[in-house]
């Protein structure tokens, strides 16, 4: 009876299946990254085995060993990432509904309010996921960062000082810049670094804990607090051909653990931002809480950026105000107050 006990299990582990996964992205796996390393990977492997007896592999491949940063969707739909960041600022042109967060500036710096805001409009507008699909990405969880805030070589106290300055952003929110009065310039988070430091730029629109990944405070030394709210902007995406070669019972695990990760994400962030203006103090950083009556005035400097965004893309045949009317919604029933009531007409 033992000998056919011992077959048994032998033959069990024979059976049982390797995955050999790659998880990165074009940004190092530090930050909210290290999450998805440390709590995703590892929590689905640990599943998978308590459920299937199967195992995982992963590969681990950050700091563009892979894919550059704005080129994750490409790779994960093509299969060189089974795994990796859905970078909506930058796939605008593919996603563009992935830009609405930019399109409604001033939202809530609330991460735990907009973080799970992130996750529930995929699944409240299903068009998003849809679309991730036609990419061959199938949709798990999503993350986020701090609002953004004004990072500059020069103190800010009102937005007349960013007049004529050279500041940059991501893409979509150069709209913001421009608002202001300030020249706005093209950039991303691994080149203001030398940016600031040369004086190409004078400034950078960034999120605070971005200051101490990149260790800004070497270049620049004033934070202003414009807290044009908390971004859900990132996506995370599995191939989908592999995800549709999977068991359901393993389809179901990772997309359990994906939707817990959106959590793990936003504790992560709110220690590590409190961390990073502790550290930057400490380095010398200056931060200024900009006004509420401030923030309102920029805010109604700026084109009404909501209805815009509505009429491009619902002409386009796309659900924009569905999109907007959701996250807006949302956030008031979270009791935030906007310094500017957007018009959707």
């Amino acid at each position: 009876m033992a000998i056919f006990a011992a077959m048994a299990l032998l033959s069990n582990s024979a059976m049982a299946k390797t995955y050999r996964w790659v998880l990165g992205a074009g940004h190092p796996g530090t930050g909210s990254n290290s999450v998805v390393e440390k709590y995703f990977a590892p929590t689905v492997a640990k599943r998978i085995k308590a459920a299937t007896g199967d195992n995982v592999k992963w590969v681990f491949a950050w700091g563009g060993a892979i894919a550059k940063v704005g080129d994750e969707l490409e790779a994960v739909g093509q299969g060189t990432l089974t795994f990796g960041p859905v970078q909506y600022p930058f796939e605008w042109a593919k996603l563009p509904l992935g830009t609405v967060f930019y399109n409604l500036p001033f939202n809530t710096s609330d991460m735990a309010v907009m973080d799970q805001i992130g996750y529930r409009m995929h699944k409240a507008v299903p068009f998003m996921e849809k679309e991730l699909e036609k990419n061959n990405v199938k949709y798990i969880g999503n993350g986020g960062w701090d609002s953004y805030q004004v990072l500059t070589k020069f103190p800010v106290r009102t937005i007349d000082d960013l007049k004529n300055r050279k500041i940059s952003g991501a893409g979509p929110n150069l709209q913001w810049i421009k608002a202001a009065g300030a020249i706005p310039v093209q950039g991303n988070l691994t080149e203001w670094y030398t940016s600031l430091q040369t004086g190409v730029v004078e400034g950078a629109l960034v999120a605070v804990t971005w200051i101490n990944t990149f260790k800004f405070w070497d270049v620049a030394k004033y934070v202003a607090l414009a807290d044009f709210g908390a971004m859900a902007a990132t996506g995370w995406g599995m191939n989908l051909d592999e995800f549709n070669d999977l068991p359901k019972e393993i389809q179901d695990i990772i997309l359990q653990t994906g939707e817990e990760m959106v959590g793990k994400v936003t504790a992560y962030n709110q220690k590590y931002l409190k961390d990073t203006i502790r550290m930057a103090k400490q380095k010398g950083v200056t931060f200024y809480q900009m006004p509420y009556s401030e923030k309102r005035r920029w805010a109604n400097l700026m084109p009404n950026y909501p209805a815009k965004f509505i009429k491009t893309y619902e002409a386009k045949g796309l659900p924009a105000r569905k999109l907007v009317e959701f996250v807006i919604d949302e956030q008031k029933k979270a009791g935030y107050r906007f310094p500017r009531d957007w018009k959707l007409d």
